[in-house]
């Protein structure tokens, strides 16, 4: 919270960081302002926004959503102060680079084909291990298990040679 006590002192500060995972949660460096530091919710959001822009003296160009500036922003669920707050969209460029709703449905389609290859290996090694090549056509628990004396012979003689 040394950015409220910044402001308070009348110090244009600002939260950065060089830190990937940390530069994601920049809006809870802004929260621990509010909570720790008594700063109002927007001055606290101007650490992490304004305040760096008008550092690098580009407060002109960008740091705030004004018409006519550059920006890249973040759509949340809630107060984006609050922890359990989850973003929702995200725009960069003006292009929409981030979408909740499309990402629970990627993931969804690659854990279906995460299952669907794991399901595939696990019946391509078990056919491997009989011998043969598995096809969509692999024998049922019936047929397998009247296949089982035969093999077991077979693996007796091929052992048995010198």
């Amino acid at each position: 919270w040394n950015g409220a006590m910044l402001h308070k002192a009348g110090v244009l500060g600002s939260f950065n960081s060089d830190s990937d995972e940390l530069a994601r949660r920049m809006n809870m460096e802004a929260a621990k302002a509010v909570r720790y530091g008594n700063l109002s919710p927007e001055e606290a959001l101007k650490l992490v926004t304004l305040n760096p822009a008008k550092q690098l003296r580009i407060d002109e160009h960008t740091g705030s959503l004004e018409v006519g500036k550059d920006a890249d922003f973040a759509v949340w669920n809630g107060d984006p102060l609050r922890a359990f707050t989850r973003c929702e969209e995200t725009y960069v460029d003006g292009v929409q680079r981030y979408s909740r709703p499309a990402d629970e449905k990627a993931s969804a389609e690659v854990a279906r084909m995460r299952a669907e290859l794991i399901a595939g290996r696990c019946r391509t090694a078990r056919a491997r291990r009989r011998g043969r090549p598995w096809t969509a056509r692999t024998p049922g628990l019936a047929a397998r298990a009247a296949a089982r004396e035969p093999r077991r012979h077979h693996l007796a003689a091929h052992r048995a040679r010198p």
